[in-house]
């Protein structure tokens, strides 16, 4: 396989020049490109060219055989958004930690759908990550909320300081930076492109046979369960929207409502619980009576209710959407 050598712009205009090639052909510029990274350990910046070469690299041809390229193109497109995320995050920014949540969520919802073991030990670096900065955004939301006691405000805004210092720490682990760098390597790698059936179409499949399986969700766990599910399923349909038929964005629309939904009821629930946790703990009368007046208020919102008909709509929309097909 012939490699192009030069400067990294050198190697970005024969990617340019390779778009239409054949997935076996997408190697022979990216392993190059890598080793200058590798070279550059400490140089973030330089870092960060991998995924934009990746972007431009991968073609958008959704046609089968090409299934994999359009989710690695998903992968490098998320990861690109990483660093600058991180360095937000690392400040505080409250955006930033949503945003890096949400980017790692769609890099392990697409990693998810390859059938590799490298991609699915990546997918689980990612994870804990998600989960680390996740602890940061579930206070965010909590300190959100209306008319929320002043004392457990204070309590939860010392706590969030905790957690951000580890999120810190995390990301500027080596493991973490070894992380990025093994994806970069794996997305340089040559993939084989699917030849026989209609990957895309098995993988809708699985995804709304996920959803249905929750249309009879009645407890909070099954709630969260279908809210994840849903969300797995818009991503799959986001991912390839590019090369769907106009009917396609209406279940990714219905899809997106129904998350945000089962989403504020989740955010509802882990408030109750916590709020049980603070009410148990709080040694003053005045804070307990307080807490426990908030905790009334709560309960009366209507984001605490039950979202009873989230599981019947998700379904229909799953259902509707294997009616989806891809442009020719």
């Amino acid at each position: 396989m012939k490699r192009t050598k030069g400067t990294l712009p050198d190697l970005l205009a024969a990617a340019r020049a390779a778009e239409t090639r054949s997935l076996a052909d997408f190697g022979a510029c990216a392993n190059e490109a890598v080793a200058k990274i590798a070279n550059a350990k400490t140089d973030a910046s330089l870092f960060m060219v991998f995924p934009f070469y990746a972007i431009i690299l991968y073609p958008s041809n959704l046609k089968n055989g090409k299934f994999t390229a359009t989710l690695l193109r998903a992968i490098a497109k998320q990861t690109q958004s990483l660093d600058a995320l991180e360095s937000r995050v690392n400040v505080g920014d409250v955006e930033a930690v949503h945003d890096l949540r949400v980017a790692l969520r769609r890099l392990r919802s697409a990693l998810r759908l390859l059938d590799d073991p490298d991609a699915d030990n990546l997918r689980k670096r990612a994870k804990a990550v998600a989960d680390t900065v996740g602890a940061v955004r579930d206070l965010d939301v909590l300190l959100e909320m209306p008319k929320i006691p002043n004392a457990w405000k204070f309590a939860l805004r010392l706590e969030r300081e905790r957690a951000l210092s580890i999120a810190r720490s995390q990301l500027a682990d080596k493991g973490h930076l070894r992380w990025k760098g093994r994806l970069a390597e794996w997305l340089a790698q040559d993939f084989e492109a699917e030849s026989e059936g209609n990957v895309f179409e098995d993988a809708l499949q699985i995804h709304v046979d996920e959803v249905i399986a929750l249309r009879s969700a009645a407890s909070d766990e099954e709630f969260h369960q279908l809210r994840i599910n849903v969300k797995r399923l818009r991503y799959l349909l986001e991912f390839f929207q590019k090369g769907m038929l106009t009917k396609a964005k209406k279940c990714i629309k219905g899809l997106t409502e129904i998350q945000d939904e089962l989403g504020r009821y989740h955010d509802a629930v882990v408030a109750r619980q916590r709020l049980n946790l603070a009410i148990e703990a709080a040694t003053g009368l005045s804070l307990k009576s307080k807490l426990i007046a908030f905790q009334k208020t709560l309960a009366e919102d209507k984001q605490s209710q039950l979202p009873s008909e989230s599981a019947t709509r998700a379904t229909g929309l799953a259902q509707e959407s294997l009616a989806v097909q891809l442009d020719d």
